[in-house]
């Protein structure tokens, strides 16, 4: 049987009194101070977790879930967040928010300092990449939920997009507006290798760790509905950011082939592959129509106005936390898929 950490271990350890663990676990020292640096050390070498029965009486709940969402400043995420939020209120919790930052070793970071705060449970979106989430271990005593993920940690309950759904539906709309030459954006945190085989990738039992490659299944499926070949030639990868979209546009200009469409990976990569063929006087939507990813705010702004995916990234929150007040109650809920629409704007036209 695996032997309990106490605070009274982490005090030896750290050769300190109990009582200055107790405060520095609690927030009442300094983080300057060499001797909190000393603690902190002692609780990740003995893997020491607080545990939340010791501080509130028995059998009462903090009313506080924890969330982590890869990118706060993207507006998918902050529209989960915003679910999430508004879902907790109606059932007198809190949410605490922390955010990756798009960074692998951020994520880690930030899900060591959630384990370190009482929390009744942790609502947890993670960075896509294809590794096992050994962190996960720190929440091991309190309920998990995996939010915008599909089928990546056993035993635990998953909220999700339908991505297949989505990249089906912006297909089949352009294949619809008699465009054959589909350029399809993957997009992923960390890109990579430019020999990668998304086809390969979308049948591996690592796929619903990225969302890009359920969209390009969707994409596939579509295309083989119309009896269209698929073209690997027109698969292009980019980074979730207007930059990247940028470079990417120019990418698929430069390679020489022809294109009619492009399906980006959200909104802010479609602004930045609007911008670069704006610049190169390629017309959007007659010459290259353009969907994106997210339906965000973006959209009514951008000129064109964006025809985009609705992913509900809202009602993600919404069900995240719906899935985590059944795990608090000691229930055992499915996987909760939300579905998606496209919205039609101007960045999109029958080609003649």
């Amino acid at each position: 049987m695996e032997k309990v950490v106490t605070m009274k271990d982490v005090a030896d350890y750290a050769k300190v009194s109990i009582s200055t663990v107790s405060r520095v676990i609690n927030g009442k020292l300094k983080e300057d101070n060499d001797m909190v640096d000393k603690v902190w050390d002692a609780v990740d070498k003995l893997n020491y977790r607080p545990n939340p029965a010791a501080r509130f009486m028995k059998g009462q709940a903090t009313g506080t879930i924890g969330i982590l969402l890869p990118d706060i400043s993207t507006p998918f995420f902050t529209g989960i967040a915003a679910g999430a939020i508004s879902r907790a209120q109606k059932k007198n919790n809190t949410i605490i928010v922390s955010s990756s930052d798009g960074s692998v070793e951020q994520e880690k970071k930030s899900l060591k300092l959630l384990s370190r705060s009482v929390l009744d449970g942790l609502i947890y979106c993670p960075i896509a990449r294809n590794e096992t989430f050994e962190e996960i271990e720190y929440f091991k005593n309190i309920p998990v939920v995996i939010s915008y993920r599909r089928d990546i940690v056993p035993n635990i309950p998953h909220v999700y997009a339908d991505n297949v759904k989505g990249g089906y539906v912006a297909t089949r709309y352009l294949l619809r507006l008699n465009r054959k030459n589909i350029c399809f954006v993957a997009g992923f945190w960390n890109l990579p290798d430019e020999n990668a085989d998304l086809v390969k990738m979308s049948n591996s039992p690592e796929a619903g760790f990225y969302t890009s490659l359920d969209r390009f299944q969707g994409y596939l499926n579509a295309l083989e509905e119309e009896g269209i070949e698929y073209d690997p030639s027109l698969i292009f990868t980019s980074q979730y950011n207007h930059d990247s979209g940028y470079i990417t546009a120019k990418k698929i200009i430069e390679s020489g082939r022809e294109v009619d469409a492009i399906v980006a990976p959200n909104d802010l990569v479609a602004s930045g592959i609007i911008k670069f063929l704006d610049e190169q006087e390629i017309s959007v939507p007659s010459a290259i129509s353009v969907i994106g990813y997210d339906d965000s705010m973006l959209t009514s702004i951008m000129h064109p106005s964006l025809t985009s995916v609705n992913q509900n990234a809202k009602e993600v929150g919404e069900k995240s936390v719906d899935l985590m007040m059944k795990l608090l109650n000691d229930e055992y809920p499915d996987d909760s898929i939300v579905d998606v629409n496209l919205s039609i704007r101007k960045s999109t036209s029958f080609l003649l």
